[in-house]
């Protein structure tokens, strides 16, 4: 009654108020002020209550109270993007005279819910009542005030219990399961949104396996001691969770599967041995298979790769290949002939090296045993003290004469051994031209320094002030290049460079120019290994690590094919199908992955298993060397799989590796034979061209204990020697080859020495047969020679196989003096002189008397006519006949034993060292009778004193009957003496055996 009282005089206030002139009151002098109230309020809301509690009342004043425009009418709420019909809440005006106000859920609406929406922010905004209403009802001049802030909290009342969001939880697995450590977590969640009442402060198990299991407060559920499955079994609990105001949710099953273990990985995967002799490629994976321990059909995907490592049998090459020279394995790939000088010292330079005792500066390289003897030449510098200067007057004018502004290439393999101790920042030469002494300037260098490879080249012969290129840096590798073979090859077309490492071509990084050195007339000195500085007169920036085949390739371009067929690695991974011939070179070389890698991988991807399986049986591991290296080879399996999203698990195969063991190759026994004795007349020697060895004959057999008359296939050598070593007396002999269209039809080279020749080149036993057989000798120096020695040799690889010394002995047979009879004259002999005579026969000095003197039948008739003289003459004549005769026949056999050992000479053994047992028997050549002339330049024809013409005269028919009995008594000797001879005479084939020890003419041999 009161209100509507007071709203009835602020009606009459308002028309009192209305202008006399007939005009109205503007509103805004009526209604002048705005409500206004506190700028934030901040409430909560329970999930079971409709009304907010603020912390301080909703109370709005206006100043144009107590009239009608100072009176709060309405509430309104506000979001940030304006008044919001959707808005939960509404606010009722509980006294419009005070401005207070409630807020509260609108008619109709469901108590809310925080796990919904936890909070509300809005705003609130205060009208009054204006000046009055409308014939429509609206309110007339109605001001508002500023909005404040409203920040309503839903209170939790924990109205929620806890759930599982999975209810069976399930595991399973083959291993053991070990004291603590995890199996499964199970996770209950709560709605409720305080943290009182919507987090979970318990997980509690019950059930069988109870007594077993744990579960901590995150849900993770362990065991409490060592499980195992001898075969399948499960274990079952049940598991609760609880909030924190101890609500409980409903039971949840956990469930785990006890396998027994299952071994994934490879089976069927075997080691195996490989006989060279028999293959040259075996079958890897005969019967592989894979264990899963999954579905098969969860498989997508399976990739595999297979790699060979031949790293630790070939450690010093990188993977077995031939170890020829670079000359010799050149001519292999490439017909044209170039010219190449090797620059690293062959083993026969290397050993007269090593025996120098003048090394003031620095030591020869390390050249190890094992690596000789497989004919490679690798040498190893240690970084500090070790180089190796070039000396060999041959390579040090190919040196000189090379212009290193011209177009020319080198090619090298290089290992690098960094020390640990060290950074790669340390510049090591490779190969280094500096000048001598005075001077240190370096006019060529390769050197290495950070993984760099840098080509150094001062340019000598342009204009003084004009640049050119001088240095090329390129980069090896990004991170580390220690411990790995690089094959390095420079193509040089000055003022262009080009490199090619393994193969590929590398851009420099950098190239630096710098002007013309000066030229000077002072000796140079080419170093491998370091750098000589010439003002200080010793080495520096030693190479650390090892070098092999180090060579300048003259006047033109190297080629990349060439170059990687003479590296062509003889062993590796292939696929060979079903059906497919035997493995040969030309497959081989389309199928190899990698050339200067020890590492050879092959890709499988499948998405069948039938499929990777077959594709496995494919693959066999060749080596096409006729005497491969002897160790053993990994072969590794790697396995990945890509499972389908659904897959339980996705399996992880353990790597595979099995192993080659490839056998010692059954090595060759290199023989030549033939004649071991010869002899021709002084004239041929000094005229003709003779062919001494037209009968040797080069076969091989193999050992090794294999079966007899095994025949090693596809066997060559590589160089023999014709040597004349004795009995030239410092003149040597001329060797020539025959029809030396064959050396260039196969591909051979003959080179001169000073006693002989040599013939390089790599060919079968049959084409050096038949070239040895062409091979003449001419000795201008004959008159001076009895007896020639020669020699020769053959070897393979390099030196890693040689056959046995086969030697030859050349007799030059000298034209003899005839026996010219002497005048003697006639004369009687006197008992006196004739018992002189005999006496002095007796001591050795009477000789035969020359023909034409008397016969001892008639001395012997004139005694027998003289016997009444006295009896005494006739036996003293008798005796002097005897004695006459066996000393003719001691003669005899004495010129007979000196020229037997002067045709048949003994042939000397091989080398101690080799401990080879060389068994030969003196062949005896016959001579015809007519041949031996008596030497009778030392014949000394003794007269006696007492000599007088009382002596008896012996006639020309009795000193011929005395020569007659000598010469047949002589001819008996000669024929008994031959016969015994030839009885006894025997050929034994010279061999060398091959052991792991060197001979001293080891190294000759093999250069």
């Amino acid at each position: 009654m009161l209100q509507k009282t007071y709203e009835l005089l602020t009606l009459v206030f308002f028309f009192v108020n209305i202008n006399v002139s007939g005009h109205y009151v503007n509103s805004k002098d009526l209604n002048s002020h705005n409500p206004c109230m506190v700028k934030s309020f901040v409430g909560t809301i329970s999930e079971n209550s409709n009304v907010v509690v603020l912390d301080s009342p909703l109370v709005a004043i206006d100043k144009d109270a107590p009239a009608l425009p100072g009176l709060i009418c309405q509430y309104r709420l506000h979001t940030n993007k304006g008044e919001s019909s959707e808005l939960p809440f509404t606010i009722a005006i509980i006294d419009r005279r005070s401005g207070t106000g409630e807020i509260r859920l609108k008619d109709g609406q469901k108590f809310l819910d925080c796990a919904q929406q936890k909070s509300y922010t809005l705003y609130i905004t205060a009208h009054d009542c204006g000046v009055g209403n409308d014939k429509d009802g609206n309110i007339i001049g109605q001001r508002n005030s500023r909005k404040s802030s409203l920040h309503i909290s839903v209170v939790d009342i924990n109205n929620h219990d806890p759930y599982f969001k999975i209810l069976n939880n399930y595991f399973e697995t083959e291993e053991p399961i070990l004291p603590g450590k995890p199996i499964i977590n199970v996770v209950a969640v709560d709605d409720d949104c305080s943290q009182n009442y919507g987090e979970i402060c318990k997980y509690v198990l019950f059930g069988d396996g109870a007594d077993v299991l744990n579960i901590d407060k995150n849900g993770v559920v362990t065991s409490m001691k060592l499980l195992k499955a001898v075969k399948e079994s499960w274990i079952n609990v049940s598991v609760i969770a609880l909030d924190c105001d101890g609500h409980k949710s409903s039971p949840a099953l956990v469930s785990i599967k006890m396998l027994p273990p299952c071994a994934v990985g490879w089976s069927g995967i075997n080691e195996f041995d490989f006989i060279p002799s028999e293959t040259h490629a075996v079958q890897i994976f005969s019967n592989p298979a894979l264990n899963l321990c999954m579905p098969s059909d969860d498989v997508v995907r399976v990739d595999i790769s297979v790699r060979l490592d031949t790293g630790s049998v070939n450690a010093i090459t990188g993977c077995d290949r031939d170890t020829y020279t670079i000359k010799d394995a050149r001519r292999l790939c490439d017909t044209e002939e170039k010219e190449i000088t090797e620059l690293l010292p062959s083993f026969y330079q290397y050993k007269q090296l090593m025996e120098k005792t003048d090394l003031d500066f620095a030591l020869p390289p390390t050249l190890r045993r094992d690596v000789i003897e497989h004919g490679v030449r690798i040498y190893e510098f240690n970084g500090i003290d070790q180089a190796l200067e070039i000396s060999n007057d041959e390579v040090y004018d190919d040196l000189i004469k090379l212009n290193l502004t011209s177009i020319y290439s080198i090619s090298f393999r290089m290992f690098i051994s960094q020390d640990p101790n060290e950074t790669n920042k340390k510049k090591s030469t490779i190969l280094c031209k500096s000048d001598k002494s005075s001077l240190s300037r370096h006019h060529f260098s390769i050197y290495t320094k950070n993984c760099h490879l840098v080509l150094l080249i001062r340019n000598e012969h342009g204009p003084k002030r004009s640049l050119n290129p001088a240095e090329w840096h390129w980069k090896l590798d990004d991170n580390d290049c220690n411990e790995k073979w690089y094959r390095i090859l420079l193509n040089i077309d000055f003022p262009n460079a080009t490199l090619l490492v393994n193969g590929k071509e590398h851009s420099p990084f950098l190239i630096a120019d710098d002007y013309p050195l000066q030229g000077t007339q002072k000796p140079s000195k080419w170093v491998i290994g370091a750098a000589w500085e010439g003002r200080l007169m010793e080495y520096s920036h030693h190479f650390n690590g090892k070098l092999s085949d180090l060579a300048i390739h003259h006047g033109s371009l190297e080629q990349l094919e060439i170059l990687t067929c003479v590296d062509q690695c003889k062993e590796g991974l292939i696929y060979q199908h079903h059906g497919d011939e035997e493995t040969d070179d030309r497959s081989i070389k389309q199928h190899t992955s990698q050339l200067h890698d020890s590492n050879f991988t092959l890709m499988i991807t499948s998405n069948s298993l039938n499929d990777i399986f077959s594709d496995l049986q494919t693959i066999v591991y060749y080596n096409s060397r006729t005497f491969p290296t002897p160790g053993i080879r990994s072969v590794s399996i790697e396995t990945s799989l890509k499972c389908l999203p659904t897959a339980p698990k996705c399996s992880y195969i353990p790597p595979r590796e099995t192993y080659i063991k490839v056998l010692p190759p059954s090595d060759p026994v290199i023989t030549l034979s033939g004649s071991q004795l010869k002899s021709f007349p002084e004239s041929d020697v000094l005229s003709r061209e003779l062919y001494l060895f037209d009968d040797i004959k080069i076969f091989s057999e193999a050992k090794n204990n294999l079966k007899q008359g095994d025949i090693v296939q596809e066997q060559n050598l590589d160089r023999c020697l014709v040597l004349e070593v004795e009995g030239g007396n410092g003149s040597w002999g001329k060797f020539k080859a025959k029809k030396r269209n064959r050396l260039v039809q196969n591909g051979l080279i003959l080179e001169k020495l000073k006693n002989g020749i040599a013939i390089r080149g790599i060919q079968k036993l049959e084409v050096y047969e038949q070239i040895l057989r062409t091979v003449v000798y001419q000795n201008q120096q004959a008159k001076t020679i009895n007896d020639v020695i020669f020699i020769i040799s053959c070897s393979e690889l390099n030196g890693r196989y040689h056959s046995n010394q086969f030697q030859l002995t050349l007799t030059v047979l000298h034209p003899s003096p005839q026996l010219i009879p002497a005048e003697i004259p006639p004369f009687q002999p006197r008992k006196e002189a004739l018992s002189v005579a005999l006496m002095a026969s007796d001591i050795g000095a009477v000789r035969l008397k020359p023909a034409g003197a008397e016969t001892p039948d008639n001395i012997d008739g004139n005694f027998m006519t003289n016997a009444e003289g006295s009896s005494h003459y006739t036996t003293t004549t008798v005796s002097a006949i005897i004695i006459a005769v066996c000393v003719a026949c001691l003669l005899i056999l004495t010129v007979a034993a000196i020229l037997y050992v002067r045709l048949h000479g003994y042939v000397t053994g091989i080398d101690e060292e080799e401990e080879d047992i060389v068994m030969n028997e003196h062949v005896v050549k016959e001579v015809q009778e007519e041949e031996l002339d008596w030497d009778d330049s030392d014949m000394i024809i003794t007269s006696n004193p007492m000599e007088n013409e009382d002596f008896i005269d012996v006639s020309e028919s009795d000193f011929s009957e005395i020569e007659d009995e000598i010469a047949s008594q002589s001819s008996y000797c000669d024929n008994e003496l031959q016969r015994q001879s030839t009885s006894r005479t025997t050929k034994y084939p010279i061999v060398a055996k091959r052991s792991g020890r060197f001979p001293d003419n080891f190294y000759e041999w093999k250069e």
